[in-house]
């Protein structure tokens, strides 16, 4: 997988869809000695980390990963289970470019990148953080009609299956995220996410533990 996601980081590096041939920031991804059975995915990393080369991953010290670390413990979840992902995984140099372009065009041409990152993490639970992330996931996968048919934040805390991964969508774990969210919410939000996990770990016995409402 380390050589997948290599080659994954030098072909974002190449991209020309969204900032033609402008130079970029792309994102680089963290190297686990396993294969994450959890993939987490933001919207976009910093400026900041990604011309610092910063990898993706729960080792960055921003209130909005603290408290992401913090959500895990609270859902029963081992950061080792945990790979990180973005629904864009580049930046253009130049801030005035990077505000020409929508950034609904970026994350639909990012997409491509996203679809085969997750083909090469496998991760059996997918949960997306905020609306960017679901709608670049819902592009990656536009074949699977589950996948496609959620919506921020109306499919918060629900469940899709999609092969042998399940999806499900929650509120970003940003301070302002947390305006509309509050944090109390947030945390039962990933306990019953926990709950998911461990039925999942379980090997999917009994019945799936229902969606939260609230």
């Amino acid at each position: 997988m380390r050589a997948e996601l290599a080659r994954l980081e030098s072909e974002i590096a190449l991209c020309e869809r969204c900032y033609g041939p402008e130079p970029r920031l792309p994102a680089r991804f963290g190297r686990p000695r396993r294969r994450g059975r959890v993939l987490v995915l933001g919207e976009r990393p910093t400026r900041d980390a990604l011309a610092s080369d910063q990898r993706l991953g729960l080792g960055h010290e921003d209130a909005g990963t603290l408290f992401l670390r913090s959500l895990l413990e609270d859902a029963g979840i081992p950061r080792d289970e945990v790979a990180i992902g973005a629904a864009n995984l580049c930046r253009p140099v130049s801030p005035a470019i990077e505000a020409a372009v929508p950034a609904s065009v970026c994350t639909k041409e990012c997409s491509v990148w996203l679809r085969q990152l997750v083909e090469a993490i496998e991760p059996r639970l997918i949960v997306t953080l905020g609306g960017r992330a679901l709608g670049a996931l819902r592009w990656a996968f536009r074949d699977c009609e589950d996948i496609r048919g959620l919506r921020f934040p109306q499919d918060i805390g629900r469940t899709v299956c999609a092969g042998s991964t399940y999806v499900h969508p929650l509120y970003h774990t940003t301070i302002r995220a947390r305006v509309t969210r509050p944090e109390p919410d947030q945390r039962l939000d990933w306990r019953a996410l926990g709950r998911l996990w461990q039925w999942i770990e379980n090997g999917e016995r009994g019945s799936k533990p229902r969606r939260r409402r609230g």
